[in-house]
């Protein structure tokens, strides 16, 4: 899968995360660690040179994939143990959600407090159960992630970029620094250490005069959610 060419990152503005993220970061550390696959790493098996022609058809070991349920989970038991948020899983996907590949059903992760976004959670089976998932954010979810975006070798930049992709933005939820705006041709999206993202047309100026905007209450775009810490 060709990976998008035009994106941009740029440290900004910080915003403090609850002291409740620490907590729940080493939680879901300690839970993901003593599971069987906290032991799972590898490498970035094409840096620096970049991948051969025929690792864009090649899957050589999709089984390691699953440590992204893993990962999933324990982000899930971390939350939920430290009364957070609650989960409420359901057999069929919400209206309007496009389901993962594989997938079997849905969990929702619904914060006890009402300025915070839920997560919707949808871990499906590309080639083995636990090896992707599709993450939305609000209520009804925008899908904000969806990791790996591709699993063939070429696409492969190790297992500690592809689980901080994830991280990212259970952490930027988590701890009230999300913010996310979305039109037909662009898209920009926080992260929780102050840094931005962002895909098509929008440019360096453009992302935080967004991002600002969102903060402030208006709406940018076809859609843009904002939410307060868990």
């Amino acid at each position: 899968m060709l990976r998008s060419l035009l994106t941009h990152r740029q440290r900004c503005a910080h915003y403090a995360a609850p002291v409740e993220l620490d907590e729940v970061r080493a939680a879901m550390r300690a839970f993901y660690d003593d599971g069987p696959l906290g032991s799972v790493s590898w490498p970035d098996p094409f840096r620096p040179e970049g991948p051969p022609e025929e690792a864009y058809s090649r899957v050589t070991d999709p089984d390691r994939y699953r440590i992204v349920g893993a990962r999933v989970d324990a982000w899930r038991h971390a939350v939920v143990t430290l009364g957070l948020a609650e989960e409420e899983r359901s057999a069929s996907a919400p209206t309007g959600w496009s389901s993962a590949p594989g997938s079997t059903g849905v969990l929702w992760l619904r914060p006890r407090r009402p300025a915070a976004q839920p997560l919707l959670l949808d871990v499906g089976a590309v080639e083995v159960a636990g090896d992707h998932v599709r993450i939305g954010v609000g209520d009804p979810a925008l899908v904000v992630g969806a990791r790996p975006q591709c699993g063939c070798d070429a696409c492969d930049d190790g297992s500690e970029n592809l689980l901080d992709e994830i991280d990212r933005v259970f952490e930027a939820v988590i701890a009230g620094d999300f913010v996310h705006a979305e039109d037909e041709h662009w898209s920009v999206t926080t992260g929780p250490d102050g840094c931005w993202s962002a895909s098509g047309v929008v440019g360096g100026e453009q992302a935080p005069r967004i991002i600002a905007a969102v903060r402030s209450g208006a709406t940018v775009g076809r859609r843009s959610l904002l939410g307060g810490p868990w």
